[in-house]
């Protein structure tokens, strides 16, 4: 979107209708006019074409909130998720190729929809082979294999198979012993007792953690060294574990408290600030990169900056604070060695928002809606037990340095301080 170049031609409708309002005048619209609330596009996902029919134009509708409907098909913005399979004009004409699956995404002021189109034809001799279905997933592959007229790949050999297990799962290769053994083995389901026995060893914690250390950006110069060996400790315990992968979501999002104490509530002190740790959740756990969305709507996702918004204010309420820093070059700002506190979370941004539509109704305005970010965020992260952490809190009053810790960041802490920790 910002690489410049010619966007409109005279010819364009969208050139037409701006010059036609800037020759109105440049008026905003009448007070009360209805605005658009959705789009719709024609066909919808799942159309096939086969050759010799392998072009399809794209119809959008826009609907309003007076309940109006028009065609923006010619106002509408177009891009393809794979120019090699497939290409969409200006007008949202979309010619393909060669065979395989394409994305038209299709972007209306800030709406943004799209439509997957599957182009086939026919392969002379072609023939399905009935290759083994191991799982679910083969079924599915196959599936759309076989609509494509593509042949699987064929198994690789057990010399192959040795080699990319090893250092897919534990990231390290097999010993010439272990070669050997495997490839003496008869048994017809050695590779799947293979995949279990590597999965056991402990190489494939450590490993994983590794992985995921980077993705949580685990770094001594923003949460200490302490703080890096039992956060990753806390890592390497959930794969040894496996833990389920929404209570690993779970236990990040809605960490809280010493980052000593809960090795976890480090997820939160690795963002430098709020923007950060937005992008960094939205990556890590949606699969989606928001920076656009930051300043305009996304160009090429269903992320407004609306979302963006949303999604910050779920975790602008989370705050933390410095017990101690012992840096050993003080001047160093950045350097970071000691303990912290986080404190916050999506309770307190509920709270606020009641709070304003409270404010809002009473003056005759609109509420504001919570943003469907919010709401799943909310369903993601555990209430706040206040009661109970108030009540452990009470009874976790053991010398003057927890009464003013309590003082300082809340009961927060207290409950964090006094639990047993198991990262020694």
């Amino acid at each position: 979107p910002h690489g410049g170049g010619m966007k409109l031609k005279k010819s364009d409708p969208a050139y037409i209708a701006m010059k036609d309002w800037i020759a109105q005048g440049c008026k905003p619209d009448a007070e009360g006019s209805p605005k658009c609330v959705k789009i719709e596009v024609y066909p919808p996902t799942g159309r096939l074409l086969k050759r010799p029919a392998h072009t399809q134009q794209i119809c959008v509708l826009a609907h309003f909130a007076d309940g109006s409907i028009r065609d923006v098909t010619e106002l509408a913005c177009y891009s393809t998720s794979d120019t090699e399979i497939a290409d969409v004009s200006v007008g949202g004409l979309v010619v393909g190729h060669t065979r395989g699956e394409a994305a038209i995404v299709v972007r209306y002021m800030e709406f943004i929809e799209s439509c997957f189109l599957t182009f086939v034809k026919d392969i002379p001799n072609y023939a399905w082979t009935n290759p083994p279905s191991n799982n679910y997933i083969d079924d599915l592959v196959y599936s759309k294999l076989k609509q494509l007229q593509y042949l699987p790949s064929g198994t690789c050999s057990d010399e192959e198979f040795l080699r990319r297990v090893h250092a897919d799962v534990i990231g390290i290769l097999p010993t010439v012993e272990e070669t050997q053994k495997f490839l003496a083995d008869a048994a017809p389901d050695k590779r799947a007792k293979l995949i279990n026995s590597l999965l056991e060893r402990p190489e494939y914690a450590r490993f994983w953690a590794l992985k995921w250390g980077d993705l949580l950006k685990m770094t001594s110069s923003q949460i200490g060294g302490e703080g890096v060996y039992k956060y990753h400790r806390w890592l390497q315990h959930s794969f040894e574990t496996n833990m389920p992968y929404d209570q690993f979501a779970r236990e990040l999002l809605g960490s809280q408290g010493s980052t000593l104490e809960n090795a976890a509530a480090n997820f939160y002190r690795t963002a430098t600030d709020t923007n950060d740790c937005v992008e960094s959740i939205s990556q890590v756990f949606l699969g989606s990169r928001l920076q656009c969305a930051k300043c305009h709507n996304h160009p090429y996702d269903s992320w407004t900056q609306d979302d963006y918004y949303n999604w910050a204010a779920v975790f602008g309420q989370v705050d933390y604070q410095i017990l101690a820093n012992k840096r050993k070059d003080r001047l160093d700002k950045n350097e970071f060695n000691g303990e912290q506190v986080v404190l916050g979370g999506l309770p307190a941004v509920r709270q606020a928002i009641e709070k304003q539509n409270a404010e809002r109704t009473a003056a005759g305005e609109p509420a504001i809606a919570a943003g469907p970010l919010l709401e799943m965020a909310e369903k993601l992260v555990p209430k706040v037990r206040t009661a109970e952490w108030r009540d452990r809190a009470e009874a976790a009053q053991r010398d003057l340095d927890v009464i003013d810790i309590r003082d300082m960041v809340g009961v927060q802490y207290n409950l964090l301080k006094t639990a047993p920790s198991p990262w020694p």
